[in-house]
């Protein structure tokens, strides 16, 4: 494998991710307040940030588990979101 390539591919993954996650920020802080807890379109931005932080975290693990030969079922088993993970653990 070209290790270099691929993690070239991780880096812009990653920056593309991290882009979405502070334009996601930002919709959030320029939010006008205060925000009741039923409006939607800022439950939709908490629902992106976590699914933002979820992807990093996967694409984190993934890298490590590439670039260490770890079978993908086994870091995907132990991951926070993983099989058997709680809603509660999501956030």
């Amino acid at each position: 494998m070209d290790t270099v390539a691929f993690e070239r591919r991780v880096a812009a993954l990653r920056q593309c991710l991290e882009a979405e996650r502070d334009r996601v920020a930002g919709d959030m802080l320029d939010y006008p307040t205060p925000v009741p807890a039923c409006d939607v379109d800022f439950n939709a931005l908490i629902d992106e940030r976590i699914r933002l932080a979820d992807a990093l975290a996967r694409l984190d693990a993934l890298r490590a588990a590439v670039l260490d030969n770890t079978p993908m079922a086994s870091v995907w088993n132990h991951h926070p979101h993983g099989p058997g993970a709680s809603a509660q653990g999501m956030i």
